[in-house]
């Protein structure tokens, strides 16, 4: 590896190292896939066969893998992440390798659609009727609570409308994967009914602000857990298809998927991130093999958001890397991160309970039950919250 002719800052760790919160922290979320089922059943299967052809329609297709969550993975990545300025992108440090998950990445994962929002473009179509016919406010919105009440009686409503109440439904909870109680914003939620105006949206943006945004939201050294926004679990993708030891050993790859959300079923099997570590630099002159980032077709590597901001780190970063003259000791001295500082939220993006001071704290983070499989085919009580709760990371996964 060619060494670098100059020293360059990078962005440090958000923990130093050795330092990173305990493993035994809990971790819940609200993308809970269990909730696909309910959504299946409501709709009916040639409703939900139609949201599967949609521009979402990766979401309920990965329901249907069965995929197995391994929460003290991205546990692992979420607490070696670099502090980095960019709203949208995040890093994360394996062994001194860096690897990146920015718009290029998510859009590589999940197939969706990431181009750039359109200026000026409203969804100008009437909702008030079907609104009212879901029996939820017409200026708003619906959130999940009252999605599941509409699930419950839409079983004999006609093909469109029942495919558009399974579109609400994805939104919420592979979209955004927000509290039950938040509503998903109306202008995206009206376009349920023009379904070309659906279809060409760029949902992969959305998705990814989301879920980068409740990762640099979340305080990870709480003393009891978290909760993650966003749909969680392209983040354990995103260690597989990145760190190709962690998907050769863990991921179980299937074989003939389009996109890379669907070319992995996971697996919780026992082990110790520093032996993985251990073994592959032993196997691999001395360096865990890891793909940084990707690149564009047009060969930039940085997505464009017009709200980004620059990062002089991060381009020195990215250079060394490119030039394959990373400083391997940068990460390696022992001194105090700086404090972190709250992101600001985008307009697209909806509050979550730990954003929101007008709710108390819990409403929506109450523990309905500790389940060890994401996808039993229990359906739960429309009254209770749809949040999964992974109880002692480290003791479940080992």
């Amino acid at each position: 590896m060619a060494s670098s002719s100059t020293k360059r800052n990078y962005p440090r760790l958000l923990y130093s190292k050795g330092k990173a919160p305990s493993q035994k922290r809990s971790m819940s979320y609200y993308s809970y896939l269990s909730n696909f089922q309910m959504v299946r059943e409501g709709v009916g299967f040639d409703a939900w066969e139609a949201v599967k052809k949609s521009a979402i329609g990766v979401f309920p297709m990965f329901y249907e893998l069965k995929f197995t969550w391994c929460a003290k993975l991205v546990h692992y990545l979420l607490t070696n992440q670099l502090q980095v300025k960019k709203n949208y992108e995040i890093w994360s440090l394996i062994d001194w390798q860096p690897i990146r998950l920015s718009l290029v990445e998510f859009g590589e994962i999940t197939g969706m659609n990431c181009e750039p929002f359109q200026k000026g473009e409203i969804c100008d179509v009437d909702h008030t009727d079907f609104w009212k016919e879901m029996g939820v406010s017409t200026v708003v919105g619906p959130n999940l609570v009252q999605l599941q009440s509409v699930l419950e009686r839409c079983k004999y409503w006609s093909l469109e409308k029942r495919t558009m109440v399974g579109l609400l439904c994805v939104l919420h909870l592979g979209v955004y994967g927000i509290a039950p109680s938040r509503h998903i914003p109306l202008e995206c939620a009206k376009r349920v009914l023009d379904y070309e105006a659906f279809q060409r949206y760029p949902w992969g943006r959305v998705a990814c602000q989301s879920l980068i945004y409740s990762v640099k939201c979340a305080d990870y050294s709480t003393k009891e857990s978290y909760t993650m926004a966003g749909f969680i679990f392209i983040l354990q993708i995103w260690a597989y298809e990145s760190v190709m030891g962690l998907g050769e050993l863990y991921g179980n790859r299937i074989g003939g998927a389009e996109v890379p959300l669907l070319s992995w079923s996971g697996s919780r099997k026992r082990f110790k991130f520093e032996e993985f570590v251990r073994q592959e630099k032993e196997h691999h002159e001395d360096k865990v093999r890891v793909r940084h980032f990707t690149t564009q077709p047009n060969g930039q590597y940085t997505p464009k958001w017009d709200d980004e901001v620059d990062d002089g780190d991060v381009i020195n970063l990215v250079l060394d890397i490119r030039n394959d003259c990373i400083n391997r000791g940068f990460w390696d001295v022992t001194e105090e991160s700086p404090a972190t500082t709250r992101m600001k939220r985008p307009k697209s993006v909806p509050e979550t309970d730990g954003q929101s001071s007008k709710k108390k704290k819990g409403d929506d983070t109450k523990t309905v039950g500790i389940e060890e499989n994401t996808n039993s085919p229990k359906r739960r009580n429309s009254s209770e919250p749809a949040l999964h709760f992974d109880e002692d990371i480290d003791r479940k996964t080992g």
